[in-house]
């Protein structure tokens, strides 16, 4: 799942932290978009 966009990698790295919370388990994929925004991607296992 991604969420939002953002105008820097620490912006979109703090909100997928935030996001995942105590999950367990899974995998995140923090990358910029072509339009140079940032985003993250979360896999709950």
């Amino acid at each position: 799942m991604s969420i939002g966009y953002y105008d820097t990698w620490d912006e979109a790295f703090n909100a997928c932290k935030s996001y995942m919370g105590n999950l367990e388990s899974g995998h995140y994929k923090v990358d910029q978009c072509m339009c140079g925004k940032y985003y993250f991607w979360v896999q709950k296992d």
